[in-house]
Parts: structure tokens; sequence; C-alpha cells
């Protein structure tokens, strides 16, 4: 753009120069507004629009706004997964630190055997089958309330269940929470797995 800013009156509204810069802007957003996904691909679209207006700033003598850069593009994308998966691990580094407060505050029951009375934790029971020498994962006996959908546990409607529910009684994510708020064991939605007596 400052090798046309020397240009004089050709910069003025209307010159030529100004004119060509004004039509490739407009080519640039027309494709851009008219991309496939451009809503869910809205930040990646903005992204690659800043890296162009960049480079046509510092190369507007031979950067071209209308040509489609596929590279910038592919870099746009990663840089946008990039910034997803570390607003997973946050979010994921966050709910594990609810989880370990959850699980100290959890109050712990005692334990009376025949050979005298000793403080041990209660154990965590299975989401599937309620015992608790096995965690959902390894559980080979026949589930109580769930159904196997593949890799996935549902309820017999189809119905994915809030494993954080289940295992600590509370979900962080209370109402937003897209999972159903149910035990995993009997169906009810009073409470969760660890407290079932079924």
């Amino acid at each position: 753009m400052r090798v046309h800013l020397r240009a004089g009156d050709e910069l003025r509204s209307g010159g030529h120069v100004a004119n060509v810069i004004a039509d490739s802007f407009a080519r640039h957003f027309k494709f851009l507004k008219n991309m496939n996904n451009a809503r869910a691909l809205f930040p990646v679209v903005l992204h690659y629009d800043r890296r162009l207006r960049g480079l046509f700033i510092r190369e507007s003598h031979t950067f071209r706004m209308d040509t489609f850069q596929s590279d910038i593009w592919h870099e746009c994308l990663s840089d946008l997964h990039t910034s997803r998966v570390d607003t997973l691990n946050s979010k994921l580094a966050d709910l594990e630190s609810f989880l370990t407060r959850a699980r100290s505050s959890a109050p712990s029951k005692r334990n009376d055997s025949s050979a005298g009375t000793s403080s041990q934790h209660q154990r965590t029971r299975c989401l599937s089958c309620g015992g608790t020498d096995h965690r959902i994962a390894s559980c080979r006996a026949t589930p109580k309330f769930l159904r196997r959908d593949g890799r996935l546990w549902k309820t017999p409607e189809g119905s994915s269940i809030c494993f954080a529910f289940n295992s600590f009684s509370l979900c962080p994510r209370r109402t937003d929470c897209k999972y159903a708020h149910i035990c995993s064991l009997c169906g009810a939605s009073a409470h969760g797995a660890q407290s079932c007596t079924a």
C-alpha cells in the first residue's frame, strides 16, 4: 500500500488504483461469505481474513487479496484446532481439580470387621454392575440398567449418562450438563450409582 500512496491522484476516491484495491477486497469478502460452512468456521475465516490483510499491508505491490491462499487457510485451521485442544486441556485440568476436591471432601465410611474396627475409605462402585473390585471400563458382568452400544454405555432409551454424577453424586456442570443425571444402576434421578441400594 505504501507504494500506491506515492501514486498521487490515482488513490483518490474513484482513482484507478483505489478501484483495483476495492475490487480485490470485494472479491475477497464475497469469497469468504460464500464459503461452505462459513458460519461454523467463522473463527477460522476471521483469522484467515486478518492474516491476508496483514500480508496486503506489508506486500501490497505484489499480494492479491482476491486469490485464495490455501497454505494460509490450512495454517489458520491448524491454529484453531491447537487453540481448541488447549482450551479442552484447560477445562480437563479444571475438572480434575474439581474432582480431587470433591473426593477429599467426601465423607469416608467406617467398616467394622470381626477382627476389630478399622477405618477404610469406601471403594468406588462400578457404574454398570455396582461391584467394587473393578471399574466400568473392565466390567464383564451383566449390566443392571445400562446397555452397551459399541464402546458407549447408554440407558435403555439411548441417552448417555453423566459419569461425574454417578461417580461422585455431583456434576460441575449441574443443570447445564448434556448428559442424563440418573443412576447408572437403577435409573433413579434422586441419587447416583455410589449411593444406590440396587
